[in-house]
C-alpha cells in the first residue's frame, strides 16, 4: 500500500526525496523556522567533546529525523482524503516511537476529519518524554503545537458562527412565515367586506316643530 509504504521511509527518518510542489509563502517561512530550531537543537544537544565520531552520528541521526518531520508535514498536505485515512491507519499501529508519534499527530491535525485535540496529546507526549530523539524534536514539537492549538481555535470559532447563523437563518424564516401569515389574514379579511352587503342610507331626520310665540300687550 502507498500510504503504508510512505509511512515507513518517514517513520525511519531516511531522507526524503524531492517532490515537485509549488510552496506558498506562508510554507516558506514555516519551513525557515523549522530550519532555524532544527540548528538550535542542535547546537544545545552537542555535548563536551562532541568532535568524536560518535557524536557526530547522533547529531546527524537527529537532523535526519527533523528533516523528515518536516517532508512528511509537507506530504500529508497533498494527499487525498481517503489517502489521509489510510496514512493514520497506518500510523495508528506502532510501538510508539517519539519520530512516528510527532508523524500521528501531524496526520491527525490535518483536515479533513481533523483531530486536533489528539494530536496535541501526542505532541505533548514527545515534548514531555527526556528520550534523547525525542529532545531532538522539542523544538519542532513546540512550534507545531503553537500551530495546532491556533487551529483548533480558529475551527472552534468558526464553527460558532456557523451555529449563529443557521440560528438567524432560523430566525428569519420564522419571522418571514409569520409575516405571510399576516399578509393572508389581511388579505382574507378584505375580502370579507367585499362580500358584505351595502348598507342602507339612513333617512333624513324630520325638521323639529315651529316654537310658538306668546305675544304680549
Amino acid at each position: 500500500m502507498k500510504a503504508e509504504t510512505e509511512t515507513g521511509r518517514f517513520a525511519a527518518s531516511a531522507p526524503a526525496p524531492s517532490v515537485a510542489r509549488r510552496p506558498l509563502c506562508v510554507e516558506k517561512t514555516f519551513i525557515a523556522l523549522l530550519a532555524a530550531l532544527l540548528f538550535a537543537g542542535c547546537a544545545t544537544l552537542a555535548a563536551p567533546g562532541a568532535g568524536d565520531e560518535r557524536g557526530d552520528q547522533s547529531k546527524d541521526a537527529d537532523r535526519r529525523a527533523v528533516e523528515s518531520a518536516i517532508e512528511y508535514y509537507h506530504f500529508v498536505r497533498r494527499l487525498e482524503p481517503i489517502e489521509l485515512e489510510r496514512e493514520r491507519d497506518a500510523l495508528a499501529v506502532g510501538v510508539g516511537e517519539p519520530l512516528q508519534q510527532l508523524l500521528q499527530a501531524i496526520a491527525l491535525a490535518r483536515p479533513p476529519g481533523s483531530n486536533i485535540p489528539r494530536a496535541l496529546a501526542l505532541l505533548g507526549v514527545v515534548d514531555a518524554s527526556t528520550r534523547p530523539e525525542a529532545v531532538a524534536l522539542r523544538p519542532l514539537v513546540r512550534l507545531l503545537a503553537d500551530q495546532f492549538a491556533e487551529q483548533q481555535r480558529l475551527e472552534t470559532a468558526a464553527r460558532s458562527l456557523t451555529r449563529q447563523l443557521e440560528h438567524t437563518g432560523q430566525h428569519l424564516k420564522e419571522s418571514r412565515r409569520h409575516a405571510r401569515q399576516l399578509e393572508e389574514k389581511i388579505e382574507a379579511l378584505t375580502e370579507i367586506e367585499r362580500t358584505l352587503p351595502e348598507r342602507p342610507a339612513a333617512h333624513a331626520a324630520p325638521p323639529p316643530p315651529p316654537t310658538e310665540r306668546r305675544i304680549t300687550r
